[in-house]
Order: structure tokens, then sequence, then C-alpha cells
């Protein structure tokens, strides 16, 4: 995860947590999202290795879409679990 972060937005992160695996199916896939909550250590943050970038808080994610499998990420984010 840190080295990913760092490869997609030029920031160094440290891993808080790794949130449950979530299972997903699509229509013609299915798919297991690994997800982990990070702090924010330093860099200055640069779309790198992709389109754009925005911090949000927990609380504005529903401003945004996002295909279903990581609506469930948000949910387990949103409970605390």
């Amino acid at each position: 995860m840190v080295r990913e972060v760092r490869e997609e937005l030029g920031v160094k992160v440290e891993v808080r947590r790794q949130l449950p695996p979530v299972k997903h199916a699509y229509t013609h896939f299915r798919v297991t999202l690994h997800a982990f909550e990070c702090d924010y250590v330093s860099g200055r943050p640069k779309a790198l290795g992709c389109e754009a970038w925005k911090w949000v808080g927990l609380d504005e994610l529903d401003r945004y879409a996002f295909p279903k499998g990581s609506q469930k990420v948000i949910a387990l984010l949103r409970q605390g679990t």
C-alpha cells in the first residue's frame, strides 16, 4: 500500500490498519478488494499514476460516484470496522 500510494500520488503514508477484505460480484466478474486505512506522513500530492486526486473527508464521499465494491469499503470505514 505504501509503495502504491507513493507511485500514484508521490506521498508517503503509514498503514494504520488493514480493513476486512470486501468481496463483490459485478455482472461479468468478481473482485476481492483489500483496503487499508493510512495516515499521511509527508510529500506534496501529484497526479502521477492517476487522472486526478482530491483530499476529502469521509463525510464528503457521497458527493462522488464510486463502483459498488468501493461503496462497500466506504461503508466499512464509516462503521469503524
